[in-house]
């Protein structure tokens, strides 16, 4: 007797939870490597023939790959948000850093800190694999682009077995994800739009931003390194609750 096939409810109905990672710059020492990986291979380009100029512009590029640090392969994790509907945990790498105004887990939000990126990576498999369903949606804004490739590298240079959630297959069709960049472009965007910003975004959809004035995550790395870890937990709270907003209106749940 064949089996009943398996009938998925409707993607409005299905249950999700919302991912967002934010990195740092690597440590001075691994940083000092790629600086000098990247002048081995850097290369004027054009038609630059004068020293001066040549120099000038090597200067200028390595600022710029200084500026980028945190984009990059080896930065490390340094927060993952990670908003299910009934509850938020914040979680960091950052030991000793703490934020005064989640002191009292107001709004079923978890703020808890770890020591290091593999410690860090050890306690988010641990609640995707407690809370995430196996047919849960996950939401993010650029998720494809940034998100979901960082935690996943992360995960696996640790040696962090990956969560069912976030296992890369052959058939992707058990896992489901959810960009709110790429399906506002698709959707509700101009024709030619490939790319937008979460807050231009929010701002398209008439939806308040749950603060103003917020750091960018560009401003992340220089604020853990001086040491403002308040201002990045609260870039992170914010950015889940406007990428939920966008999902929900988006999809009219």
């Amino acid at each position: 007797m064949m089996a009943t096939p398996r009938v998925l409810p409707p993607e409005s109905a299905l249950p999700y939870f919302v991912l967002d990672v934010e990195t740092m710059n690597p440590s001075p020492d691994a940083m000092a490597t790629l600086e000098a990986q990247f002048l081995a291979e850097w290369e004027p380009g054009g038609n630059l023939k004068d020293p001066a100029k040549i120099a000038a512009k090597s200067d200028a590029d390595l600022q710029r790959f200084r500026e980028r640090a945190a984009l990059l392969d080896d930065a490390p994790v340094a927060m993952v948000g990670l908003m299910f509907e009934d509850a938020t945990f914040l979680l960091h790498g950052l030991k000793r850093a703490k934020a005064r105004w989640l002191g009292n887990r107001k709004n079923n939000v978890t703020l808890e800190g770890f020591d290091g990126e593999r410690s860090l990576m050890e306690a988010v498999c641990t609640v995707l694999n407690e809370k995430a369903q196996p047919d849960s949606i996950c939401i993010g804004h650029n998720i494809f682009g940034f998100d979901l490739r960082r935690l996943r590298l992360a995960c696996v240079r640790n040696g962090v077995k990956l969560p069912d959630v976030l296992r890369v297959v052959f058939d992707e069709k058990p896992q489901r994800f959810l960009d709110t960049m790429q399906h506002y472009c698709r959707f509700f965007g101009r024709r030619d739009e490939i790319m937008i910003s979460q807050e231009h975004m929010l701002e398209q959809l008439g939806i308040e931003p749950l603060l103003r004035g917020v750091a960018s995550g560009a401003d992340v790395p220089k604020l853990l390194e001086d040491g403002k870890f308040n201002e990045v937990a609260t870039k992170l709270l914010a950015d889940l609750v406007g990428v939920r907003a966008a999902f929900l209106r988006m999809t009219a749940r």
